[in-house]
């Protein structure tokens, strides 16, 4: 599903939005650093982005890494790199991972280079489509600061589960995907999130406001591509499985979709288990 015309609108206003906010963030240096550092790069859509109801800035050494300048700034929601809904809906749970995982102890700091993007389905991000270039643009910034990824974090499956619930084109467009990042020589893990819950077309809530035809449709979408992100997963290829972000319930949602500040909260809970129980 190639970007209608609005949804490429909106995009360029994020750039510029985002592009303006960078004199105001706090830089710091990408490298050298003598600690431990763990690359993650989160990538999909809204959830993976700046969406969330409140946002956070990262008490600890966490780190926003913006492809677009390959610099290093202060974590600090909306996360530069990362699309972002309009204020004050513009946090995300990746800053409150970075503080989670330096508190185990394993991490002297933890860097995050955002690229997901609103809206955008899996045929997009698979070679071709508009999102994929996105993927070796994050990667060869990264390695331009000597900073190699750990792990790319995977949510995406809501617009999917919504428009095109088929499993088996879901799983040929992620392993295009992966196809292409081998080739490019990223070796770092892919972890899939189960991510299809999104009870929201653009006006809040409105599960309540579908028979129960329709809500069946909905909840089969979901079903589809939740399947076929479990099915995914092959550690032969580094694809690993994420957390079930759909156990979330839509209450726990400011807008029926997108994470309020428990909600993000707990993502970051099971992002953080997640990570520290697979990543060596």
């Amino acid at each position: 599903m190639r970007l209608s015309v609005a949804v490429a609108a909106v995009l360029l206003l994020l750039a510029g939005a985002a592009a303006a906010d960078v004199p105001r963030r706090q830089r710091v240096a990408c490298s050298p650093f003598a600690g431990r550092t763990l690359v993650l790069v989160p990538f999909g859509q809204s959830n993976a982005a700046n969406h969330g109801d409140t946002g956070y800035a990262a008490r600890g050494n966490v780190v926003n890494f913006y492809l677009q300048d390959a610099l290093c700034y202060k974590a600090v929601d909306p996360l530069l790199g990362g699309s972002a809904f309009a204020a004050p809906n513009v946090g995300s749970m990746w800053g409150r991972l970075g503080d989670m995982l330096l508190a185990s102890g394993r991490w002297d700091r933890i860097v995050i280079a955002p690229i997901a993007v609103q809206a955008t389905s899996v045929a997009e991000w698979a070679p071709g489509g508009d999102m994929n270039p996105r993927i070796k643009k994050v990667y060869d910034a990264l390695r331009s600061r000597s900073l190699t990824p750990d792990a790319f974090l995977w949510i995406q499956g809501e617009i999917d589960a919504q428009l095109t619930p088929d499993p088996a084109a879901y799983k040929a467009n992620f392993m295009a995907m992966v196809g292409g990042m081998r080739a490019l020589g990223i070796t770092a893990p892919i972890y899939v999130a189960q991510a299809t819950l999104c009870n929201n077309n653009g006006v809040g809530r409105d599960l309540e406001n579908l028979n129960g035809p329709q809500r069946f449709a909905r909840w089969e979408g979901q079903m589809a591509i939740s399947g076929a992100q479990r099915d995914l997963i092959d550690a032969a290829a580094g694809i690993r499985g994420g957390p079930d972000l759909d156990l979330i319930s839509a209450y726990r949602r400011w807008d029926g979709c997108h994470l309020d500040n428990f909600g993000l909260q707990v993502a970051a809970q099971f992002w953080r288990f997640t990570l520290q129980q697979t990543l060596p």
